[in-house]
């Protein structure tokens, strides 16, 4: 870890930062801090909001994709410069890499700190930042992600930006932008509809390979029945066949409304866990959980009538005349 200090001083006005630093060894996990301090980024929202939003202009201006925000790692942002603003003064957190989720494989920090200016500290901050070559290179280094955690403590406003890069980067809502996003209170409620969600569409995919089968076994059928050869137990089954696809088709259809019903309730899931509607979440998981479960009986059904249409096809070659 390098550090060096950056300092600013107009009148009485001063603003602080230490030096970047940038990690790249792949830490043991460590759990992130408890999320209740996600609720309380709300209550910083314009200078979070400032800050991600101008150091993704930093970004683009430097054509470099722009971060997206990450409210785990906000909470252990937040948490630092909590300590920064109390007894710890302006330093590194040493632990930040184990403490934000894992499975990043490139991290780093930027910490800081700015007394005096009121509104403008958080942008002044940005710009002070930018000015100084190692925390403008983690600004607008090889991440895709940032927790932005900012703390006031009388006049003086602590800022501690967390970057990292991840295969699969999570986007959350900003606190305060249009409105609060509760959906970390329901991450297990979204999880279960989800998988309903995707039970339910595996069902109807399932289903729909069955009365593809059906189909072309029907077709099959037909031919035995039109043939020179066929006899009226020939025909008798191409009948049965016919039917059974019928019944084949229906319960498909059932299987695939059931599904978009699961598909629909989940995003109805997600769209009360934001609001923070516990009602509204626990009724619309309900119902996706019950159209998994009809879309898988209605799958079952489809297969059964599929397998009927196979065993009539067979029945009718074997009718058919030698």
């Amino acid at each position: 870890m390098s550090s060096s200090w950056l300092k600013k001083v107009m009148g009485a006005l001063t603003v602080g930062a230490l030096a970047m630093t940038v990690v790249v060894a792949q830490p043991a996990a460590e759990p992130a801090h408890a999320a209740t301090s996600i609720t309380t980024a709300h209550k910083h929202a314009a200078d979070i909001n400032t800050i991600f939003k101008e150091t993704n202009k930093l970004r683009a201006a430097a054509g470099k994709s722009a971060l997206k925000y990450n409210h785990k790692m906000t909470v252990v942002a937040y948490n630092w410069s909590a300590k920064m603003g109390g007894s710890v003064g302006l330093a590194h957190n040493g632990n930040y890499s184990k403490q934000i989720p894992s499975g990043w494989s490139r991290a780093g920090e930027n910490v800081a700190y700015a007394c005096h200016y009121g509104k403008d500290s958080a942008k002044i901050i940005v710009d002070n930042l930018r000015k100084s070559s190692g925390h403008y290179k983690n600004m607008i280094g090889d991440y895709n992600s940032v927790g932005l955690g900012v703390k006031w403590v009388g006049d003086c406003l602590w800022v501690t930006q967390n970057f990292a890069k991840y295969s699969k980067p999570v986007s959350n809502t900003l606190p305060g932008a249009v409105a609060k996003d509760y959906s970390y209170k329901y991450t297990k409620s979204i999880a279960a509809a989800k998988k309903a969600s995707s039970t339910a569409a595996s069902a109807k995919s399932s289903a729909a390979k069955s009365l593809a089968t059906a189909k072309s076994s029907l077709a099959t059928a037909k031919k035995y029945a039109a043939s020179k050869k066929a006899t009226s137990k020939t025909k008798s089954e191409y009948k049965k066949a016919k039917a059974d696809y019928e019944t084949a088709k229906t319960e498909y259809s059932r299987t695939s409304s059931r599904a978009a019903s699961a598909k629909s309730a989940y995003a109805n899931v997600k769209k009360y866990a934001k609001a923070g509607s516990s009602s509204k979440v626990k009724s619309y998981l309900s119902t996706a959980k019950s159209k998994a479960s009809a879309a898988a009986t209605y799958k079952s059904k489809t297969t059964s009538a599929k397998n009927k249409v196979v065993a009539h096809t067979a029945a009718a070659k074997k009718a058919m005349r030698k």
